[in-house]
C-alpha cells in the first residue's frame, strides 16, 4: 500500500492513475442546511481505523456543547479504542473547523 506522503512526485506511478493534481469540490451549505453545530473533521488513519464517522461526530459534538476541544476530544478517543482494541498503535492526527459559534 502507497503511503499517501510518496504519492506527491512519485512519477513512476502516473501510469497506475497517481496524480499530483488535486480533486477540488466546493459545496456550498445554506442556512439551514444542517441543524445543530456545523463542523468539518479532517483526521488520519489513525482516527478513523478505530472510530466510525458517526461516532466521531457525536465525540466533537459533545465536546462544543461542554466547551471542551473536539479535536484533543478526538485523539483521545481514538487512543483509547487503540489500547481497548489492543492494535498496533498509530499515529492520531485530528482537526475540526467550526463553520458556526453555538448560540
Amino acid at each position: 500500500q502507497l503511503q499517501y506522503s510518496r504519492a506527491f512526485g512519485a512519477k513512476d506511478l502516473k501510469i497506475f492513475g497517481m496524480s499530483n493534481v488535486p480533486d477540488v469540490r466546493i459545496i456550498r451549505m445554506g442556512r439551514d442546511a444542517y441543524r445543530g453545530v456545523r463542523f468539518l473533521i479532517l483526521a488520519s488513519d489513525g482516527l478513523w481505523d478505530v472510530l466510525s464517522a458517526q461516532h466521531a461526530v457525536a465525540i466533537a459534538q459533545q465536546a462544543v456543547s461542554q466547551d471542551l476541544n473536539p479535536a484533543e476530544c478526538l485523539v483521545r478517543q481514538a487512543l483509547q479504542e487503540q489500547a481497548k482494541r489492543k492494535v498496533r498503535a498509530d499515529n492520531v492526527t485530528a482537526i475540526c473547523i467550526q463553520f458556526d459559534q453555538p448560540r
